[in-house]
């Protein structure tokens, strides 16, 4: 619990000091829900499914209307501290306005057709929090 906790608080001090958006850069009180989602890929060949994956992130995902920003990338050189949980592939971390705007993005087709896509075969973690 605690590791998870650390996850996802980590990421979201990256994205709020080196944020990025196919709208810009978000500002920590203008979108306080946060979903994190953390992919352990199982496909192989795995370099090329976790190519395919950050690329649908960013082409399917990232330009949804309740999106306010994103940030997707690889684990950090960190692992070497215990405390942290370097067990998956692609981390994703998205801004909401609020709850509804989750809900409008879980429930959009294209997300849909995403999950179907990349939530089968792999490990997916998803973290949820506010301020």
């Amino acid at each position: 619990m605690r590791r998870s906790v650390c996850i996802a608080s980590a990421f979201a001090a990256l994205f709020l000091a080196y944020g990025c958006s196919a709208r810009g850069p978000i500002l920590a009180g203008e979108a306080p829900f946060v979903h994190v989602v953390l992919f352990k890929v199982k496909a192989e060949p795995k370099d090329a499914a976790v190519a395919q994956l950050v690329d649908d992130i960013r082409t399917v995902l990232a330009p949804l209307p309740t999106v306010k920003g994103l940030w997707v990338g690889a684990p950090a050189p960190t692992a070497t501290r215990p405390i942290v949980d370097a067990n998956y592939d692609v981390g994703l971390m998205l801004l909401f306005e609020d709850q509804q705007g989750l809900q409008a993005y879980l429930d959009h087709p294209a997300h849909a057709e995403f999950a179907k896509r990349h939530d089968t075969g792999n490990e997916v973690r998803v973290f949820d929090f506010t301020r």
